[in-house]
């Protein structure tokens, strides 16, 4: 079985972190710089510690298969003009695209949705909620995605 990664909320971190990790107690923390493990849990090893991490809270519901140990991610690359990350590892097999309609609300989509009005619409095929929240910076009507070749 594949090991499931943690979905930190990169949408609320804040400038200049660049990494996330958990340490073994299950607190979660942003850190300016890559940390590496000190006994149980995450460090950095700088002068000023007290300014390279900030605390995002514990871990509620982690993996079935979580170790710490390999809870340390890099923030992702920067979006480029409106791009939106779709989590298409959670995509329903039959979703080919994934849009955000005017209201913050992503959707999977078996066919090719168009605009109409503030909303992405279909004609024909499946559509389902998407369970993420897209950043609130995104030009929706630029939202449209077809699913990546894999």
């Amino acid at each position: 079985m594949e090991k499931q990664e943690i979905n930190y909320p990169w949408e609320f971190c804040p400038p200049g972190y660049n990494y996330a990790a958990v340490d073994k107690s299950g607190r979660a923390f942003w850190y300016r710089v890559k940390p590496t493990i000190v006994l149980d849990q995450w460090a950095v090893m700088t002068e000023d510690v007290e300014i390279c991490y900030l605390e995002l809270g514990f871990l509620s519901n982690p993996p079935k298969d979580f170790d710490w140990e390999e809870s340390l991610q890099k923030r992702p690359e920067p979006m480029k003009d409106g791009q939106i990350n779709y989590p298409w590892e959670d995509a329903p097999d039959w979703a080919e695209y994934a849009a955000t309609d005017k209201n913050g609300r992503a959707f999977w989509y078996e066919g090719k949705p168009k605009l109409m009005y503030s909303i992405w619409a279909v004609s024909f095929g499946k559509v389902l909620f998407g369970n993420w929240t897209p950043p609130k910076d995104i030009d929706w009507k630029q939202s449209l995605q077809k699913k990546p070749n894999t």
